[in-house]
């Protein structure tokens, strides 16, 4: 069996947890930030688990890749169309999460100190720039890997899986190198409209090209079912959760010793293997199912809430895991809110698109 839309949700549950926990948690000097429960080579506990988290953007780019392959193959002529109408869905998320974090920062009259100006505003909501939340980088890659699919994936069918693999891996490699050495003519703190945000956002696709292939590879080459066959012949699935454990420590203590965001594709592939593969227990299920389902609006909100408009809020909580439940808390309560805004905006297009067909 491939992977299903239920396993799909549960990736991106296992996606924005880790997105969270490295955003929380990556921090060296925690100090009058927030009290660890544990400290080892002299870092809190919880900064290892939050440098291994940072394979949070390989799993969504896999996901990605993994799903247009197989929106293509069953929708056919209408993938692009199709295409179309759920990125401007995804851009109709995204404005609605700007439009009410720029109400509520001016209601609080903090608009100057959150740099809220009109230039500001508009070259947010054209993804021209990412300037009220740095999380937000990932919105115009979202968008350009979507735009760029259906030439992407033609190329990927002409091409054996192994070199579309090498080829974009080798893409990424340079691609990682320009970005974080920082190369004046590809500066990432440059957010104009001109060569160096185009440059910005060629470096960027081309560091999230490679996690997106290997999703593709892995529909074209139907590993998952593949494997589950073989795990279903052995039919140990307690040892099997017990080895998935144990990859995921590994994971962790590999990531430790190599603790470069390059290998972050890797070790998302892997925690991606070892996640979907073992049977799970239905609790575990449905957490993940649950925090998939509001993952796009946790990923949107949930830097305003230990920056800024409210810097350090969650840090309030003081011990990580209250904090990361506080977290979650503030940006599944407000991913609520604006589900309804976004559900009503959908419906409006829906019946728009329903009326054109007619």
């Amino acid at each position: 069996m491939e992977l299903t839309r239920r396993e799909s949700q549960m990736l991106k549950g296992l996606a924005i947890l880790a997105m969270v926990v490295l955003h929380l948690f990556q921090v060296r000097d925690y100090q009058g930030i927030f009290t660890p429960l544990a400290t080892v080579g002299g870092e809190s506990l919880v900064f290892w688990f939050a440098l291994l988290a940072d394979f949070c953007v390989p799993i969504y780019c896999f996901c990605a890749g993994y799903a247009h392959a197989l929106l293509l193959e069953k929708d056919g002529k209408r993938y692009i169309p199709n295409s179309a109408m759920r990125v401007l869905k995804f851009l109709l998320n995204y404005w609605i999460v700007l439009c009410l974090i720029s109400l509520a920062v001016l209601l609080l009259g903090r608009a100057k100190a959150f740099g809220l100006r009109p230039s500001s505003f508009l070259k947010d909501f054209f993804l021209l720039s990412c300037n009220f939340n740095g999380a937000w980088w990932f919105v115009a890659t979202y968008v350009l890997l979507v735009a760029l699919s259906p030439i992407v994936l033609r190329l990927l069918r002409r091409m054996p899986w192994w070199l579309s693999v090498a080829l974009f891996g080798a893409i990424y490699v340079a691609a990682y190198l320009i970005r974080f050495q920082k190369i004046p003519l590809f500066e990432l703190q440059t957010w104009r409209w001109d060569g160096f945000w185009l440059s910005r956002q060629a470096v960027l696709l081309g560091t999230s090209l490679f996690p997106y292939v290997t999703g593709v590879a892995f529909f074209q080459q139907k590993w998952f079912s593949r494997w589950r066959g073989y795990l279903d012949e052995f039919d140990r699935p307690r040892l099997v959760r017990a080895l998935s454990v144990v990859v995921f420590a590994l994971l962790l203590i590999g990531h430790g010793l190599v603790p470069s965001l390059i290998i972050a594709p890797i070790t998302g592939i892997v925690a991606i293997c070892a996640f979907v593969l073992p049977r799970r227990g239905k609790v575990v299920e449905a957490i993940f199912v649950f925090l998939g389902e509001h993952s796009t609006n946790i990923w949107l909100t949930h830097m305003f809430f230990y920056i800024a408009p409210f810097a350090g809020l969650v840090y309030l909580a003081k011990y990580p895991p209250l904090v990361l439940l506080f977290m979650l808390a503030l940006t599944i309560g407000s991913s609520y809110v604006i589900g309804v805004a976004h559900k009503a905006s959908v419906k409006l297009i829906d019946k728009a698109a329903g009326a054109k067909k007619e």
